[in-house]
């Protein structure tokens, strides 16, 4: 069992990931899934599925998915952080 959870652990998000990802998607997959994610930012996972599918994460939440994903915030939400 272990092993398979070590193969399905997935590398923190680095610049250049695979460019057909939704930045949203990328900070899924840093997270280690939708329910690491929620539980990373205090939320609940209906709250990330429904970022998964609308592309937007909520804005009090854009800074949090930031810290504990590494997906930079102008990624995420570049309506709300534009990029410097």
């Amino acid at each position: 069992m272990q092993n398979l959870l070590q193969a399905r652990a997935t590398p923190p998000y680095a610049p250049g990931m695979a460019t057909n990802q939704s930045a949203v998607e990328k900070a899924v997959e840093a997270a280690g899934g939708p329910v690491a994610l929620a539980r990373a930012v205090g939320t609940k996972p209906g709250n990330v599925y429904y970022w998964r599918r609308s592309g937007k994460i909520s804005p009090p939440y854009v800074i949090p998915v930031e810290e504990a994903t590494g997906v930079p915030r102008h990624d995420l939400r570049p309506d709300i952080y534009p990029p410097s």
